[in-house]
């Protein structure tokens, strides 16, 4: 047996297309959503960017927020690449410290009881 032999399985006609128009969507959901914000595009923008309709747009995504976040994957390696990045005891400048009244990780209500 060669080293071709045991290569990945060949993908079909058919999933290659869904692939495709799985990506497209989620370029065009970022191009539109990064020029326009996320509020101001709709999924009949986004559908109609990738050149489909909006009924074949909610068979790869169930919701405009699924558009936001589809790309999951990307999304985690780019947090992961920006927090390793980042220097030995560094916060996020726009986070208070854990130990700030302000932490959004302290509750504002009394502890219950």
């Amino acid at each position: 047996m060669t080293g071709a032999d045991v290569s990945a399985p060949v993908v079909g006609l058919r999933e290659q297309k869904k692939r495709q128009t799985r990506q497209a969507l989620l370029d065009a959901a970022e191009r539109l959503f990064e020029a326009h914000g996320y509020d101001r595009v709709t999924v009949a923008q986004i559908a109609d960017a990738a050149n489909i309709s909006v009924k074949m747009l909610f068979t790869y995504f169930a919701s405009k927020e699924d558009l936001a976040f589809g790309d999951e994957a990307r999304l985690r390696d780019a947090l992961v690449s920006a927090i390793a990045a980042r220097p030995t005891g560094a916060v996020c400048p726009s986070w208070p410290s854990p130990s700030s009244s302000r932490s959004p990780w302290r509750s504002s209500r009394p502890p219950r009881r």
